[in-house]
């Protein structure tokens, strides 16, 4: 049995500020974002037998034409990513995937589209 959970997208406003967004229902058409949507997500497996497993932990960047990677907003997906597994799952299951330090390293960011900046 899987399970897919997906957190509120984070982006940086014009102003400067990060703010939230909902998740995209569907894929957007390429490059129809208004602003680089950074969307956390991970998938919870359980088998016949034996604990769950947290898998395919991902940053996904829905990014726009002009798309520059912005460290903070990735460190901050991946923060919120981390907190919502302790927070869902709890600490055994956390610990049973090598603690949050292990979860975070296996946090993939990938960017959707690609860009046609440099």
């Amino acid at each position: 049995m899987e399970r897919i959970e997906v957190l509120p997208c984070l982006y940086r406003g014009p102003d400067g500020a990060v703010h939230e967004a909902e998740f995209p229902k569907a894929e957007p058409q390429p490059h129809a974002v208004a602003a680089d949507l950074y969307c956390p997500s991970y998938a919870a497996r359980k088998g016949l037998t034996g604990p769950l497993r947290i898998e395919d932990l991902e940053v996904t960047v829905f990014n726009t034409t002009d798309y520059r990677r912005d460290v903070e907003l990735e460190e901050a997906a991946k923060d919120r990513l981390v907190q919502a597994i302790l927070a869902k799952e709890g600490t055994e299951i956390v610990e049973a995937a090598g603690g949050e330090g292990a979860l975070r390293d296996r946090i993939r960011v990938v960017t959707w589209w690609r860009s046609s900046g440099p």
